[in-house]
């Protein structure tokens, strides 16, 4: 479900004999790179936004460029106004789209992501579409040792005020989106991996973190469920989804 339309900079020339109605464009995309503290966003926005899309949430395509010598991760500009995003209003959000809203919030639980707020998800209220962006912080959110947050998380859903699974209240479209995290090919996750390996995440930590990814998904509902208090108002007694 990504966006199907993103920010044209500039019209160019045509591409040339034989190539029919075809032109060079300009699109642009938002960059963001590294920072003091945080060391890891270029690799963590590549892994998820490589599996956000495979699972089939709606996230702008990204891609890694380099500037100088540094990585740079750049995500496509899907804001055609050019004005400052409004926060979601969650609630308005999980009334027009009980099954999406559980899909994010199973996806951030797969991949650690304690930060998904009000200001980096995007909600058209006119068309009810939606696009999720922004995961420097999952995976490895600080300068610790790489390892260190997954491993102390494992058995956590690891969202932290996550402003959907505040008002989530069936947890009956979960096994939809279970089921698409299951279906994500190893070579998906391997792939993403390697290729954040080449910005920052270090090599021997590449078949960790893919092990890691393919035993936390198969515990997922187990992780849900031992939580409550991350989702204050869910029906867990709707629950039909399972390890199988």
């Amino acid at each position: 479900m990504p966006a199907t339309h993103y920010k044209i900079a500039n019209w160019g020339d045509p591409v040339g004999e034989g190539v029919s109605h075809s032109r060079f464009i300009n699109i642009t995309g938002v960059a963001k790179t590294n920072v003091p503290g945080e060391p890891h966003i270029v690799a963590n926005e590549i892994i998820c936004a490589r599996l956000a899309a495979a699972v089939g949430l709606p996230v702008p395509p990204g891609f890694l460029v380099k500037k100088d010598i540094e990585p740079w991760f750049v995500s496509m500009d899907f804001n055609l106004s050019g004005e400052m995003l409004p926060p979601i209003l969650p609630e308005l959000l999980m009334a027009r789209n009980p099954g999406l809203c559980a899909g994010i919030v199973l996806f951030d639980a797969w991949v650690l992501n304690p930060d998904r707020h009000a200001k980096n998800l995007a909600h058209d209220t006119t068309t009810d579409s939606v696009i999720i962006f922004d995961h420097s912080r999952a995976l490895m959110p600080t300068d610790l040792p790489q390892r260190q947050y997954a491993e102390a998380m494992a058995n956590k859903p690891a969202i932290g005020a996550h402003c959907l699974a505040t008002v989530l209240k069936d947890a009956s479209t979960f096994d939809h989106w279970h089921k698409r995290i299951m279906a994500v090919a190893e070579h998906q996750i391997a792939d993403a991996l390697n290729d954040a390996a080449e910005v920052g995440l270090e090599p021997g930590n590449v078949h960790f973190f893919k092990e890691y990814l393919l035993d936390r998904r198969k515990r997922l509902p187990n992780i849900v469920a031992n939580d409550p208090s991350v989702f204050p108002n869910l029906n867990l007694g709707t629950r039909s989804w399972t390890t199988e």
